[in-house]
């Protein structure tokens, strides 16, 4: 079997091209995916911060499920109290006709202990609100910068393969031209 062998310009030239080629195949995959960092070989420590912050948001959105269902229960149940609260009116209204003292006074005690536990709930629906309000921010700043570590700029990695066919264009024609002055100096000896 017979050896080939390359001149340094041939053989530097395809090394050239075999680096563009695999930088090309890079800038292609991040177009692909809209990823910089798609995996942990690509650039481990923003991959594993990325990871991190995307564990975190969904951990609190998890939490921000639970505080969103504790409002929907305390609003329902605030709900309630005022229905009872008009009742109460109501039978009070309903008592003064009939003038009976004691059911009176007991409505009207029920009806204050109903107006406490009302504000009480809707100082908790407030703050339950103001910690899910929070968390949902909180969440979208985690997941703004987790992306922030692996998103792509396509721009920047559109312009890059231009640049990058470019050069392999050029490298290609460095290659026929190394090749065509190999030719030229075996022909000087025919």
């Amino acid at each position: 079997m017979s050896d080939v062998t390359l001149s340094s310009a041939v053989r530097s030239s395809l090394l050239s091209l075999q680096n563009t080629t695999q930088l090309i195949d890079r800038t292609q995959g991040r177009l692909s995916t809209g990823l910089r960092v798609a995996s942990s070989i690509d650039d481990p420590v923003s991959f594993f911060q990325a990871k991190t912050l995307n564990d975190r948001a969904f951990d609190f959105n998890e939490k921000k499920d639970g505080i969103d269902q504790g409002v929907s229960t305390v609003s329902a149940a605030l709900e309630g109290i005022e229905s009872i609260e008009n009742v109460v009116r109501n039978l009070v209204v309903l008592g003064k006709s009939v003038t009976v003292n004691a059911i009176i006074g007991r409505l009207d005690s029920a009806l204050t202990t109903l107006r406490s536990n009302a504000q009480t709930l809707g100082s908790n629906v407030a703050l339950l609100q103001t910690r899910l309000d929070f968390t949902e921010t909180y969440v979208n700043t985690l997941e703004t910068g987790a992306a922030k570590l692996t998103l792509a700029d396509i721009n920047e990695e559109g312009a890059n393969l231009l640049a990058l066919q470019t050069r392999q264009q050029l490298g290609i024609s460095a290659l026929a031209f190394a090749g065509q002055a190999e030719q030229g100096i075996l022909s000087l000896f025919r």
